[in-house]
């Protein structure tokens, strides 16, 4: 079964045309009239434009800096104690430099592929043991906090 058009294409068409042409004359003449004094006064129809901008400007300004927020359920939380917990307990203690941070990208790799695997061998689990010793060089903490992991 074929879905009916909700607009059949040629008549939306012809009524569209039909009301543009007659709208034509209205917004022909108020063109006109803004194009008229654009061209007679170049520097204050610029001028004129420079200070809607301004305006909008001054608008989004008083508007981000209202005194009360719209949602007040943010205020509630504790932000300086989040920030706390969350500095200072770090995930490692590996600092950030380009040479570490593509050696980390390279270890994440490699588990990325044991983790894909169905089926690990000798050979995964020898890979396992590569990939740990590589993060405990650049995290002599690693083992302590695996160690001390609760499962």
């Amino acid at each position: 079964m074929k879905q009916k058009k909700f607009f059949k294409e040629n008549e939306f068409v012809a009524k569209t045309a039909a009301t543009l042409e007659e709208l034509k004359p209205v917004y022909q003449k108020s063109f006109n009239q803004i194009k008229s004094v654009a061209e007679k006064k170049p520097y204050r129809t610029l001028a004129f434009m420079i200070a809607i901008a301004i305006l909008n400007l001054m608008f989004l300004i008083f508007w981000s800096y209202r005194k009360a927020p719209d949602n007040p359920g943010f205020s509630k939380i504790n932000f300086e104690k989040t920030r706390e917990n969350i500095t200072s307990s770090p995930i490692s203690d590996i600092p950030f430099t380009l040479s570490n941070y593509m050696a980390v990208k390279n270890l994440k790799d490699s588990l990325d592929y044991l983790i894909s695997k169905k089926k690990l061998t000798k050979e995964d689990s020898l890979l396992f043991i590569r990939i740990c010793q590589q993060y405990s060089k650049l995290d002599p903490h690693f083992n302590s906090r695996i160690l001390k992991r609760k499962p």
